[in-house]
């Protein structure tokens, strides 16, 4: 990802007051649910010895789960808006998943963005992204900027979570 990329993510968490540092705004569904954080780990298929790169708005919401997953082998790497600038930086085909937690709509050129974090993710690697509302327009971006629709689950009110990764052209 372009380090002009990065920073713009940075900058829109940073206004919206999202991210993982102090002071951050943590998700209260998902603070307080459990059951509807196991039940997104679980559709996320996260191996021992993936490495899992958390850019959201949830907070700490997912960190433990995440470490859990992946196992002492494993990497979970949280971006905060402070390092944000960092997000791709020597990743390069290293991340199994990339993880947005109600961040989305707060990147200013998503497809850009989303074809820059491509360089990131290992062959087959899967970005995630749990936002409120509808998940048309998070379809149709993502499909713009190279990816295929992999998963669309309807187990989160109010909340569309789907699962994607790099469309190889093979429709499979």
């Amino acid at each position: 990802m372009t380090r002009t990329a990065c920073l713009a993510l940075a900058a829109a968490l940073l206004v919206a007051g999202a991210g993982c540092g102090a002071g951050a705004r943590v998700d209260e569904g998902f603070a307080h649910d459990a059951g509807q954080r196991d039940a997104v780990i679980a559709l996320l298929g996260i191996d021992p010895g993936d490495t899992v790169l958390d850019l959201g708005a949830c907070g700490d919401a997912f960190a433990g789960r995440f470490g859990e997953a992946v196992g002492a082998a494993g990497r979970v790497l949280a971006r905060a808006p402070d390092d944000g600038a960092t997000a791709f930086v020597d990743l390069d085909g290293s991340v199994d998943l990339l993880f947005l937690c109600n961040a989305y709509q707060r990147i200013s050129d998503r497809p850009a963005f989303l074809r820059d974090a491509l360089v990131a993710l290992v062959p087959n690697g899967r970005v995630a992204i749990v936002e409120d509302g509808s998940g048309d327009e998070i379809a149709r971006e993502m499909r713009e900027a190279g990816y295929e629709q992999l998963a669309d689950h309807a187990i989160l009110p109010r909340r569309s979570f789907q699962i994607f990764r790099a469309d190889d052209g093979t429709g499979e």
